[in-house]
């Protein structure tokens, strides 16, 4: 979905299917809060040579949006 916001600003909106890569920290905070929305998580092992920690592979039960300003 792509829409304009009232300063005439140009944003996409995408409807995730449930499952969003996110950081350790965000993780934690997902689960701290809201630890009956996630299903399923799995740990992403980063790339060797980078400065990465990892990341998380999250399933939601309930969909989301996430909008990236352009």
């Amino acid at each position: 979905m792509r829409s304009t916001n009232r300063h005439g600003s140009l944003y996409d909106a995408f409807l995730l299917d449930g499952k969003k890569r996110i950081s350790a920290e965000e993780y934690v905070d997902l689960a701290t809060c809201h630890a009956d929305e996630i299903i399923s998580a799995e740990f992403i092992l980063p790339r060797i040579g980078s400065d990465s920690f990892g990341e998380f592979e999250v399933e939601l039960r309930t969909p989301t949006y996430e909008v990236s300003l352009g």
